[in-house]
C-alpha cells in the first residue's frame, strides 16, 4: 500500500513562546531524523558553533559553518533541549519529535552591556627602574575622565566612547606623556606607559587589545600564568591560514591527529587509546566530536594542555589531554 504524505510537528517552547514548525516527511519510523537550522532572529544569518543540548539523551551538537545540526536515530517523544551560542540569549524548550523531518530556530542577539562603549586598563612605570608609580593622574581628554595609578601603578577607566582618544600620563618628577589611544567597542584595551625623570625621547606605549569575553573565561590569564600549555589568539590562527582546525592542532607536540568514518578524532600523550577532551566554550563535547565543524575564521581563542599542565576546571593531572575551543565575538 502506498504511503500518504505526511508532515512533521516539531513542537519547541523558547523563552516562554510556543512556536510549531512543520517539515516535510521523510520517512516514518519509530526511529527519526532531525535536521536543524540555528539562525539569527534578525538577519536570519546562519550561526556556526551553536551548541544544542538534549540532557534526557546526554547528547550534545554543534551546528557546522552553515548553522545545521543532525539528529539522528532519535526516538518518538518529547525532549528538554538547550540552545547555547556565545552572543546570545539562552534558549531552553521542549522538543516534540513525531516523525522525521527538519526545523529552523532563530536565536535573539543578546545585547552586551557597553555596546557602544570600550574600556581602557594599564600601568604606568618608572622607564628606569621598570618600578609601578603610585598616585599618577591618568586622563582621558575627550571623556574628561580622571583617575589615580593604585600602589601598583594600576589604573582602569570604564565606558569610554569609541575611537582614537587622547591619554595623558602626569606625575610629579616626572615628564607629562600624552599618546592617542584607539577605544573598540565591547573591548578592553591595555597599556603599559613608562614615564621618564627628565624630558627626554621615550619609548612608545606598548598596545595590546583583548576580547572581553576571552579575559571574563580567564585565557589571558592562563596564557600568562600557564607555561605548561599551548595558547592560540585569534590573529595567530589567521595568520596560519588553515582551512580546518585540526591543522592548527597538528603544530602542537605530543599531539595526534587522525580521520576516520566518523570524523576527526585526537590522540595525546597516554597512549594509542588516549583521546583528548574537548571543550566548546565551556561544554564538553563528546568523545567522537568531530571538531573539523568548527571554523577556523570562528576561533577567538585555543588552548592545548597535557597532564599537570591543565588547569583544575578541566581535569588537572588529565594524562591523555585537553583542548579548550573558545568562539570569537
Amino acid at each position: 500500500m502506498a504511503k500518504m504524505p505526511a508532515t512533521l510537528l516539531l513542537a519547541l517552547a523558547l523563552s516562554g513562546f510556543f512556536l510549531s514548525l512543520r517539515a516535510q516527511e521523510i520517512e516514518e519510523a519509530k526511529l527519526c531524523r532531525v535536521i536543524g537550522t540555528i539562525v539569527d532572529d534578525s538577519s536570519g544569518a546562519p550561526l556556526p558553533n551553536t551548541v544544542v543540548t538534549i540532557p534526557e539523551l546526554g547528547r550534545r551538537w554543534v551546528s557546522n559553518s552553515a548553522g545545521i545540526f543532525v539528529i539522528d536515530s532519535i526516538s518518538l517523544g518529547t525532549y528538554l533541549i538547550y540552545i547555547r551560542r556565545v552572543g546570545y540569549e539562552a534558549t531552553d524548550g521542549t522538543l516534540t519529535v513525531e516523525r522525521t523531518g527538519s526545523l529552523e530556530v532563530g536565536l535573539r542577539r543578546q545585547l552586551p552591556d557597553f555596546s557602544s562603549r570600550g574600556h581602557v586598563s594599564g600601568t604606568v612605570i618608572d622607564r628606569s627602574t621598570r618600578q609601578p608609580i603610585a598616585g599618577a593622574v591618568v586622563n582621558v581628554l575627550q571623556a574628561s575622565r580622571q583617575v589615580l595609578t593604585d600602589e601598583q601603578g594600576h589604573f582602569a577607566i570604564q565606558e569610554l566612547p569609541v575611537g582614537v582618544l587622547s591619554l595623558s600620563v602626569e606625575m610629579l618628577g616626572y615628564a607629562r606623556r600624552r599618546e592617542p589611544i584607539s577605544v573598540q567597542t565591547a573591548h578592553t584595551t591595555s597599556l603599559e606607559i613608562a614615564l621618564a625623570v627628565e624630558p627626554i625621547e621615550l619609548e612608545p606605549i606598548v598596545v595590546e587589545v583583548r576580547s572581553q569575553y576571552l579575559d571574563r573565561v580567564g585565557f589571558y590569564q592562563r596564557v600568562r600564568s600557564e607555561p605548561g600549555g599551548w595558547h592560540y589568539t585569534a590573529e595567530e590562527i589567521d595568520r596560519l591560514g588553515t582551512f580546518y582546525l585540526s591543522d592548527v592542532l597538528r603544530r602542537v607536540p605530543g599531539v595526534r591527529v587522525y580521520w576516520g568514518f566518523d570524523g576527526v578524532r585526537v590522540r595525546g600523550r597516554g597512549g594509542p587509546r588516549c583521546w583528548m577532551r574537548i571543550y566548546l566554550d565551556g561544554f564538553r563535547m563528546a568523545q567522537y566530536w568531530d571538531l573539523d565543524m568548527i571554523d577556523p575564521s570562528t576561533v577567538g581563542g585555543l588552548e592545548v594542555y597535557h597532564g599537570l599542565a591543565t588547569p583544575i576546571q578541566y581535569g588537572h593531572r588529565s594524562t591523555c589531554g585537553v583542548i579548550l575551543i573558545w568562539s570569537r565575538r
